[in-house]
């Protein structure tokens, strides 16, 4: 992408959908989906909102492992809801993969989708927590979405 430039994304996987945000060469690595459908991949913008953008335009980035610690979590490109919580329950969000790692955040069913890695590692998924801070989450917990 040039400097200054974007991709749009739009509101249905079509060149008629309306632009709901923008993603730009500055956001780096954002959330998609694992794979395009009719040759748009859904995303998170650059805005938060939840829209479609020409998987022409983009690239899949190798999530690939941190240090040798474990504790970087890989790109997250796919996509998770919370399953298996008590009502009003919620599934912490840890610093390390680990259960016990300092807890950095949350997600609970109410969150909806939400980006995550690809890969789950020792039973732990990198995931994006509801107030934005990186983190791992119980892969038992999660559950992949397309």
């Amino acid at each position: 992408m040039r400097a200054g430039s974007y991709l749009n994304v739009r509101s249905r996987a079509s060149l008629k959908g309306r632009p709901i945000g923008r993603l730009t060469a500055a956001d780096g690595a954002f959330a998609g989906s694992c794979s395009a459908v009719d040759g748009w991949v859904e995303v998170k913008a650059s805005n938060g909102r939840l829209g479609w953008a020409s998987a022409r335009y983009l690239r899949k980035v190798d999530e690939g492992k941190g240090p040798s610690d474990d504790k970087t979590p890989p790109g997250l490109t796919c996509a998770y809801r919370v399953v298996k919580l008590q009502p009003g329950g919620y599934l912490n969000v840890r610093s390390q993969p680990a259960a016990d790692a300092r807890r950095v955040g949350r997600l609970t069913p109410a969150d909806g989708r939400f980006a995550g890695g690809c890969s789950p590692v020792k039973g732990w998924v990198a995931v994006r927590a509801s107030n934005g801070k990186l983190g791992w989450a119980s892969a038992g917990y999660l559950r992949k979405v397309t």
